[in-house]
């Protein structure tokens, strides 16, 4: 939401919303960082509140799915299992379609969209290797779009091509 990204997730005891918490990311961050984040606060907070059985349903598969592989060496996800296994009491987790009128859910992503006004960023995981990847790819891009428009030669050929792309126009052979 305008460039910004938030989540939050709430606490339901019998039917009733009883806790909910908001959080910002960084503009950098992916939703996966932001639904990873929500999780792992969730779990903070049924472990801080002493909570002997604790359902925390979210609809990130990608991160439940993350969660389930035993091959995954992703820092914030060993974190999440290291909390899960070192809790006394019982968390299981559970997924949920998004977006299919689940009221709980629905009043998470609402949260969630709240805290992207938020001014403060309340968490930062560095740069990811795909923003990386992103931010390299467009900042070479501009650099060549700078070198092209201030060529003298072949003014000709930049009148029919002023910017330059990626994409292909169609495959060309040397005869």
């Amino acid at each position: 939401m305008n460039g910004r990204l938030g989540g939050a997730f709430v606490v339901y005891s019998n039917s009733t919303e009883t806790h909910s918490e908001t959080f910002r990311l960084s503009d950098h961050e992916t939703v996966y960082s932001a639904e990873l984040v929500a999780v792992k606060q969730a779990i903070n907070f049924a472990i801080d509140a002493r909570f002997p059985t604790t359902n925390i349903i979210s609809d990130s598969r990608s991160v439940l799915q993350a969660l389930e592989n035993i091959n995954n060496t992703e820092r914030d996800i060993l974190a999440i299992k290291h909390l899960l296994v070192n809790h006394e009491g019982a968390i299981r987790l559970f997924w949920i379609k998004a977006h299919a009128g689940f009221i709980d859910n629905e009043r998470a992503h609402e949260y969630a969209k709240c805290a992207t006004s938020k001014e403060v960023i309340d968490f930062s995981s560095g740069y990811s290797l795909l923003y990386m990847k992103k931010l390299i790819k467009k900042k070479l891009l501009e650099r060549w779009q700078d070198r092209w428009s201030s060529f003298t030669k072949g003014k000709e050929v930049f009148a029919i091509f002023p910017e330059v792309k990626t994409s292909r126009i169609q495959e060309f052979y040397i005869n």
